[in-house]
């Protein structure tokens, strides 16, 4: 339910989604010893909350932000690297 693939080749993730559980559905190597969830990684690879629409390189992947408020990440729009 965290990862939901689009017919586009994105994927629409939950910012809450383990990083374990991203890299087992994109065949990844993301590191979990810094963050615990894929919004935390976003957090630490800015050093602050990302907004909504803004775009995020982590490791070839580029996140989109579909959902936020001022506290929170909640949905992203992940391309997978080419």
């Amino acid at each position: 339910d965290n990862i939901l693939p689009e017919s586009s080749g994105r994927s629409r993730v939950k910012a809450l989604t383990q990083i374990a559980d991203f890299n087992a559905a994109f065949g990844t190597n993301v590191s979990d010893q810094e963050d615990d969830t894929v919004g935390g990684l976003l957090i630490a690879q800015l050093g602050r909350l990302p907004r909504r629409g803004e775009t995020v390189p982590v490791e070839g992947f580029k996140f989109q932000v579909l959902r936020a408020d001022s506290r929170r990440v909640y949905t992203l729009l992940v391309d997978k690297p080419k």
